[in-house]
């Protein structure tokens, strides 16, 4: 009972790096749009059943897309809390997240995965934020004291 007492004090006492809230908070922001999207999606495909042929996939597709958001949504949050918390597995998730970012706009580049000038400055923009985020927290001092 002591010891839980003790690690809640430490916890609590450690300063929160500006740079941890901030990707905190992105994270639930954008974690509760993708949550809300994917509601929004599941309700317009029951309002209007024609929506698969509308936007060209089968309903079944639309069914996979939508749990994936709501799952993509729930475990963003979780991880963005758990990073504001302090906890070494949100950093780590945190981290390859941003390495897989990182790949997937690579390859984008690399491939030619554009068709107008705005998306190859928005993968542009994805690429450096992924690499802001991984190389923060991966070699900061006070972001690695913070969670460790």
């Amino acid at each position: 009972m002591i010891n839980i007492s003790k690690e809640k004090q430490q916890t609590s006492s450690k300063q929160i790096p500006t740079g941890v809230k901030v990707i905190s908070i992105l994270g639930f922001v954008g974690s509760v749009l993708i949550f809300i999207f994917g509601l929004i999606l599941l309700v317009v495909r029951k309002k209007i059943p024609e929506i698969s042929l509308i936007i060209g996939f089968s309903d079944t597709y639309i069914v996979i897309y939508v749990i994936l958001l709501l799952i993509s949504g729930v475990f963003g949050f979780l991880v963005a809390f758990n990073l504001w918390k302090g906890k070494k597995w949100a950093r780590i998730a945190t981290i390859v997240l941003s390495a897989v970012g990182l790949l997937r706009g690579l390859t984008s580049v690399v491939m030619g995965k554009f068709s107008t000038p705005f998306d190859f400055t928005g993968i542009l923009i994805t690429l450096f934020i992924n690499v802001l985020i991984g190389g923060y927290l991966s070699s900061d001092k006070n972001v690695k004291s913070f969670f460790s």
